[in-house]
């Protein structure tokens, strides 16, 4: 075999080597790309969940239903009545200005008290993350126990 020939070898056996090379490093970067893309939508649904079972929460330990209204007000709600429907928006968490919180509330007078039930969305910019139901009895007249 002639010296020719073995250097022509050489170089397509290294061309041949950098091409996979390429070709791994190209995988392995898509495949870190794609697991920090679904390492930050796990984590925007997590604090979205933490968030609107807070709600939930901010709901279930209201002693009324003018309690939980002072309450969402004071954790930073914007909140708009409509007859016995409240909607309340608040920001997702301390310095996420796109995150938010939106309690949509419906109640009804009952025989031995107020039944609220709640739908609870949260997410950032346009989208919602998370999305749960719950609901609430205050015993009595109005609510009052």
């Amino acid at each position: 075999m002639s010296r020719r020939n073995r250097s022509a070898a050489f170089y397509v056996e290294t061309a041949i080597t950098l091409f996979f090379l390429l070709c791994t490093a190209a995988v392995i970067a898509q495949l870190f790309s794609t697991a920090l893309r679904n390492s930050r939508l796990a984590e925007e649904m997590t604090r979205a969940e933490f968030a609107a079972e807070e709600e939930a929460e901010r709901l279930a330990a209201s002693p009324s239903l003018e309690g939980w209204v002072v309450a969402a007000q004071e954790a930073g709600a914007q909140l708009s009545q409509d007859g016995g429907d409240y909607t309340a928006r608040l920001p997702l968490g301390e310095g996420d200005g796109e995150g938010w919180v939106l309690v949509e509330l419906q109640t009804e007078e009952t025989f031995g008290g107020q039944l609220a039930r709640a739908q609870i969305s949260a997410g950032r910019g346009e989208r919602a993350c998370f999305s749960l139901e719950t609901g609430r009895y205050w015993q009595g007249e109005g609510g009052q126990p």
